[in-house]
């Protein structure tokens, strides 16, 4: 069976200091909820610069995460690329803290944006990842995830 998940995002804060003390002083926002998706069939989203701050997403559909679009009967016999958009507000960390998206799993090949910048890619639908968007968090924010779950000989 394909399937593709989001299950949910994490953002995660931890101190730069030893391990324990980051542990104690971690701490994290759900990005579950309302995002913005669309389908991308024939794959012009990242020629188009759908990850960009000012894309217009504009009559795109809702879909609420933790979401599979394999299973949601609007897209359930679609395969290839699908994205998926949230604006969410957070204060940057102060100095000597770090900020990371965590995903429990995203299937099969992400790429994720975060203001416009490339944040990092996955491959792998069952694995949780994570990455560091230290230097990519502002105040207000707009985060793009392209997903692919078309199978290769890989």
């Amino acid at each position: 069976m394909r399937s593709q998940f989001i299950p949910y995002f994490l953002f995660l804060f931890f101190s730069s200091s030893m391990v324990a003390q980051q542990v104690r002083n971690a701490s994290s926002v759900s990005l579950n909820g309302e995002w913005l998706f669309a389908l991308d069939p024939v794959k012009t989203g990242e020629r188009s610069r759908w990850f960009d701050t000012g894309f217009v997403t504009t009559g795109f559909d809702k879909v609420t995460v933790p979401h599979c679009f394999s299973v949601d009967n609007r897209y359930a016999m679609y395969t290839g690329t699908a994205w998926y958009f949230r604006k969410f507000a957070r204060p940057v960390p102060p100095a000597g803290y770090r900020a990371f998206l965590r995903f429990e799993a995203v299937f099969y090949k992400t790429s994720v944006w975060l203001n416009g910048k490339l944040a990092g890619n996955h491959e792998g639908g069952y694995t949780p990842f994570e990455i560091d968007v230290t230097s990519l968090l502002q105040a207000k924010n707009v985060l793009t995830l392209s997903v692919n779950n078309e199978w290769d000989t890989t």
